[in-house]
């Protein structure tokens, strides 16, 4: 798992603090499947006073999607659960149209069965 700390205006998202890694699978912009399955991943965004859209992509395919806005409420949070099959050395990232708040911005990936 891992979550953000600083400023995540840039494609792809960048995440900077690790929580846990069991497989050293989890790299600063993207996830790479160390084998065959099924996995899922949940992430969540934090728009604070703005629009903001993100992309759970595989391989560069947008496979999830979440819209939050904050500009009425200050903050919204928007998440996605997705499951995927994925081949050995497929990529996952979070794409995003703008800059995600740093506090409540973070994926999760599981494996859960080959």
């Amino acid at each position: 798992m891992g979550y953000t700390s600083a400023d995540t205006s840039s494609n792809p998202l960048i995440y900077n603090k690790e929580v846990l890694d069991t497989s050293n699978s989890f790299f600063r912009t993207y996830f790479q499947a160390p084998k065959d399955g099924v996995y899922l991943f949940f992430w969540n965004m934090e728009a604070f006073q703005r629009r903001l859209e993100s992309f759970l992509q595989v391989n560069d395919q947008t496979v999830g999607r979440t819209i939050g806005d904050g500009r009425t409420a200050n903050v919204d949070s928007s998440s996605n659960l997705v499951i995927v099959r994925l081949h050995k050395n497929d990529n996952v990232k979070v794409m995003h149209d703008g800059e995600a708040d740093n506090y409540q911005t973070m994926i999760s990936g599981y494996f859960l069965f080959p």
